[in-house]
């Protein structure tokens, strides 16, 4: 795999480098459309001739996942859905060189299936139109689903899925450099009960705390794991306050939900099936962190005048009367989903169409609007079908889950399953990250060959995993 073997002097030489793009790409914006073309360049070029050994498709689309959200900062001349496509490109390509496998959830693509009908409604009256409304709703599930049949039951070792987290956490560190170059002095900003576009380097905080709310995810994963992805444990504390920071001081309150929610309910799996003998120390550890993450964010509230933490706990219009709105709380998606619920009663078969949500809603008012939930939309535009395709989006990894033995293939599961489904409730799917997480869900993971020498070890890891698979069965013959 490329960088498999990364010295502590690498990985602070590749940290510094991508906050130097970050400096880059903001001085001379159009730098950044040549560095990733040539990577694109480069990145399809080595998976064919390396015929996808060691993954290198995964590798790159690991990266260029984290890289969207700078793409789409700074306006790149890129395709808006331009990595969704890569993925699947990239993913399907890399069959030709090795079998899928046969223990891929085939339902996906029955779900595939049930997201094509509705397509027949979509507008034809204008070419370019209907290719964006399609490209726009469809390119998501579709990497979704390609993503699940890559990676379903693909190995990674511990080495091998720190490599995947480093690389998804460097290009968040240059658009976070971005965000800092583009950010007003401190006097400048307003700090109000909306999503602060100051704060988000310009472009949408919705997305902007989400991507970075996947970072933080990756990090605090790899904590469960007792992963170090830069190899210094205080270095590592950094970078996940750093992504913790950027996740919420625009303002919004999607990436933070995402991530809470989906870590405690790891937290809950590790407590619950983990036989490793260091939970104290773990505990201890993971408490300490919050503690920190607790401090830094009172931090930032008393900057911006408590204006944070009356914009996360919903209290602008009680304690800062000069806020005149504070509306529900989800800033409207709820009437968004109400509406698309509508619909769906109203064309309870096919739905109205592909893309075409936006223009139906018009009956209930002069708001032309795509959805902003995934769910609900898959009902407003979709029909029965979506009914269908939400069921087996929930139920694959519920099964997945149940059958597993081992608690990190649980913890994995219930952390980038949830967090792919509450980041579309509301994100939808506008980033590649929503699909390609959930794919990233029904990885297996194996120990380092080096640290299983001996059969007394392999049985150590074997207790400290809760299971014999396949790989560590072959291990212990080759030890």
């Amino acid at each position: 795999m490329l960088f498999r073997d990364l010295s502590q002097n690498r990985i602070h030489t590749f940290i510094l480098v991508h906050i130097g793009l970050g400096i880059l790409f903001y001085n001379a914006i159009w730098t950044i459309n040549v560095y990733y073309y040539g990577l694109l360049a480069f990145a399809i070029s080595n998976m064919f001739s390396k015929q996808n050994k060691n993954g290198v498709a995964h590798v790159y689309v690991m990266y260029l996942v984290s890289l969207e959200i700078s793409l789409r900062m700074l306006n790149a001349n890129v395709p808006w859905e331009g990595v969704k496509y890569i993925l699947i490109f990239m993913f399907l390509s890399s069959r030709q060189f090795q079998s899928f496998s046969s223990r891929s959830p085939t339902s996906i693509l029955l779900y595939v299936f049930f997201l094509l009908p509705s397509i027949a409604l979509t507008n034809i009256d204008d070419l370019e139109v209907f290719r964006k409304n399609i490209s726009f709703n469809l390119s998501g599930p579709f990497s979704l689903a390609v993503s699940v049949i890559y990676f379903a039951n693909r190995v990674f070792t511990i080495k091998e899925f720190r490599t995947l987290i480093l690389l998804a956490i460097l290009p968040l560190l240059t658009c976070a450099t971005i965000i800092t170059l583009r950010m007003p002095a401190l006097a400048e900003i307003s700090f109000k009960d909306s999503a602060n576009f100051q704060l988000s380097g310009g472009y949408g905080p919705n997305q902007v705390s989400t991507i970075f709310a996947y970072g933080l995810v990756l990090m605090l994963v790899a904590f469960f794991l007792n992963v170090r992805i830069t190899t210094s444990a205080i270095l590592d504390r950094i970078v996940t306050f750093l992504l913790f920071l950027f996740c919420v001081i625009n303002f919004s309150r999607g990436g933070i939900v995402t991530a809470t929610i989906s870590v405690f309910l790891g937290a809950l799996i590790w407590l619950r099936f983990s036989v490793s003998q260091a939970k104290n120390t773990f505990l201890i550890g993971f408490g300490v962190l919050l503690i920190l993450l607790f401090f830094l964010f009172n931090y930032f509230d008393n900057v911006t005048g408590n204006a944070l933490s009356q914009r996360y706990g919903g209290t602008f219009k009680k304690k800062n009367p000069k806020f005149e709105k504070f509306g529900s709380g989800v800033s409207g998606r709820d009437e968004l989903a109400l509406e698309d619920y509508q619909l769906f009663i109203d064309n309870p078969v096919f739905g109205v169409g592909v893309g075409m949500a936006k223009e139906a809603r018009l009956q209930f008012g002069p708001r032309y609007a795509a959805s902003h939930t995934e769910l609900t939309r898959l009902l407003s535009e979709h029909g029965l079908f979506g009914v269908g395709a939400l069921i087996i989006l929930l139920v694959i990894p519920v099964q997945r889950f149940l059958s597993y033995k081992a608690y990190y293939r649980k913890l994995l599961m219930i952390v980038f399953v949830s967090f792919s489904i509450i980041a579309s409730l509301h994100a939808a799917m506008r980033l590649c990250v929503m699909g390609f997480v959930y794919g990233l869900a029904f990885i297996n993971l194996m120990p380092d060959k080096e640290d299983v020498d001996t059969s007394e070890q392999i049985r150590l890891r074997y207790l400290e995993w809760g299971h014999y698979d396949d790989e560590l069965k072959q291990l212990e013959l080759e030890a």
